[in-house]
């Protein structure tokens, strides 16, 4: 539930800052790295509990991005798919009018 809950805001975060996908995997095994602190900060305040949250957000985005790679990724070719679709859609529209 813990990762369904921050996969949508780090995997905004890591494509903001880094231009990079989020692997979900990735992030799975970062939190189940820390479920013992997660564990132990449930029962505590809930100021260490957010501070947790925080850090470990901030820590993970340097770990859960896809690998680097030379061909492009999927959000790279479906934006030019769109882009494609746009540029056709306008000669149309031009040739139409």
């Amino acid at each position: 539930m813990l990762v369904y809950a921050l996969c949508p805001a780090l995997r905004t975060a890591l494509w903001t800052r880094q231009q990079r996908e989020l692997s979900f995997l990735k992030l799975v095994r970062y939190l189940q790295a820390f479920a013992d602190r997660w564990l132990q900060a449930l029962f505590e305040s809930t100021a260490i509990l957010g501070h947790l949250l925080s850090h470990l957000c901030g820590s993970a985005q340097r770990v859960i991005a896809k690998a680097s790679r030379k061909r492009p990724t999927s959000a790279q070719r479906l934006r030019k798919s769109i882009e494609t679709q746009n540029d056709c859609i306008e000669f149309t529209m031009k040739l139409a009018a």
